[in-house]
């Protein structure tokens, strides 16, 4: 999950970058293959964007499969 408060640094989707999600689907891999039985299984990791306007409503995005066992770019628009 990212928040930010403000949109001067984008929307807080952009913060999951090529290299945080190699760092997330290497963390996942490592998890799996430490626990039997679950090893080179697929899995997905999705994103959660809070994004909190100037009038105090937070709005959320939900990106269903950002990161994933597979190396594919992820989308958020």
């Amino acid at each position: 999950m990212k928040t930010r408060s403000g949109a001067d640094y984008g929307p807080p989707e952009e913060a999951v970058t090529a290299a945080k999600r190699s760092h997330l689907r290497a963390a996942a891999g490592a998890y799996l293959d430490s626990h039997a039985g679950w090893a080179r299984r697929p899995f997905r990791i999705d994103v959660i964007a809070l994004a909190r306007a100037a009038d105090g409503r937070v709005h959320l995005r939900h990106f269903r499969s950002a990161v994933g066992d597979e190396d594919r770019p992820f989308r958020p628009y």
